[in-house]
């Protein structure tokens, strides 16, 4: 993918990466206000970005592996690469926690459910404003 901005220093990046992580790099190449909580890609850019491409199965490949989720199987791409177990294992609950999310993020309808509570909340501060007193201005000209 090729982005062009004249403001941006150009950048080549050569770490695994997969398409769940365009939408949070993209709101952060182009500045853009969002949670990124509400995503569960991760900023290309940012300074704690793992170099990994994660698959809708949960399988996942880095530089020094492959994990099968499938099978449960981890191939090493050659004989001098090794990983812990417990990243191992830590890597693949939280590759599952986030898929697990955001498969009920949508079977639930969780950013309707966001934004009926949301109008709730702004209709109880206004009309808690409309019911307190309030002090009166008075300009000079």
């Amino acid at each position: 993918m090729a982005i062009y901005n004249s403001a941006l220093t150009p950048t080549k990046f050569k770490q695994y990466t997969s398409y769940i992580n365009l939408t949070p790099t993209l709101a952060n190449l182009f500045d853009v206000d969002y949670d990124p909580r509400l995503y569960m890609g991760e900023d290309l850019f940012s300074s704690n970005y793992e170099s990994l491409a994660v698959f809708a199965d949960g399988s996942w490949e880095n530089e020094k592996a492959y994990y099968d989720a499938s099978n449960s199987r981890l191939t090493y791409k050659n004989e001098a690469n090794t990983l812990e177990d417990e990243y191992v294992i830590s890597l693949n609950q939280k590759i599952n926690n986030k898929l697990n999310m955001s498969a009920l993020a949508i079977k639930k309808d969780y950013f309707n459910y966001l934004f009926e509570e949301r109008s709730k909340y702004v209709k109880e501060v206004v009309e808690d404003t409309t019911t307190t007193p309030t002090e009166e201005v008075i300009t000079t000209p």
